[in-house]
């Protein structure tokens, strides 16, 4: 629970030392106290994260069946983890949570106008869960994401580690255009699976599900 005042000073100290940041800092994926811990995720992610894989994954939980929470024991549970992808922090996704909602909520005060993106940033890395819910590996649910089912961009953190990955050798996954058309759009293409498009597939599915509700 983040309900007391130690961790209110742990969450205000890092609040604090995110606004005191240089720019140039963040995203540092060269050097720094958790760069192994990054590097390391990478090399999992990048060599493991394959077309049949992802597709596997969001056939796996595209049913919305796996279990039902309320969004704060949704967040309780991402306390149980720190994301190995960051290089930026090392607070468990709870607090990750709240820092990036109270910072939204200082920058972004009105509540009436800006309320949405409040709720937003508290609830943007929810998808998360599935590492401590479902056991699941942080390389398939954290991290960058990408398109599968053609050639690897040479863009991103650690892009050499694609050479390893078994679509390389796949005869049309490792071409140019891959499985895709010419200009399909970005709404045409598999992207690497994760928490993005996880919270985004339960999101849709509440939405669908209230409007069939309500009718």
């Amino acid at each position: 629970m983040i309900d007391n005042k130690d961790n209110a000073s742990i969450l205000q100290t890092f609040c604090d030392l995110s606004a005191t940041k240089k720019v140039e800092d963040f995203y540092n994926h060269t050097d720094g106290p958790r760069f192994n811990t990054v590097e390391k995720f990478y090399y999992n992610q990048h060599t493991q994260q394959t077309y049949d894989f992802a597709m596997s994954k969001m056939k796996n939980y595209e049913n919305m069946n796996k279990l039902v929470l309320d969004p704060w024991d949704a967040l309780e549970l991402g306390g149980s983890f720190v994301d190995d992808s960051d290089p930026d922090t090392e607070l468990d996704q709870i607090f990750h949570s709240f820092q990036v909602a109270e910072s939204l909520r200082k920058a972004f005060p009105d509540e009436d106008k800006y309320g949405w993106l409040h709720l937003t940033g508290l609830i943007h890395d929810l998808g998360k869960i599935l590492t401590p819910a479902f056991g699941d590996s942080q390389w398939c649910n954290v991290g960058d994401t990408f398109p599968v089912g053609c050639i690897f961009e040479r863009v991103g953190v650690f892009p050499e580690y694609f050479d390893h990955n078994p679509d390389m050798k796949h005869p049309v996954y490792s071409t140019k255009l891959g499985i895709y058309q010419q200009g399909c759009g970005l709404n045409n293409l598999t992207m690497s699976f994760g928490h993005d498009e996880y919270l985004y597939k339960v999101l849709t599915h509440e939405k669908n599900a209230t409007q069939i509700t309500e009718k």
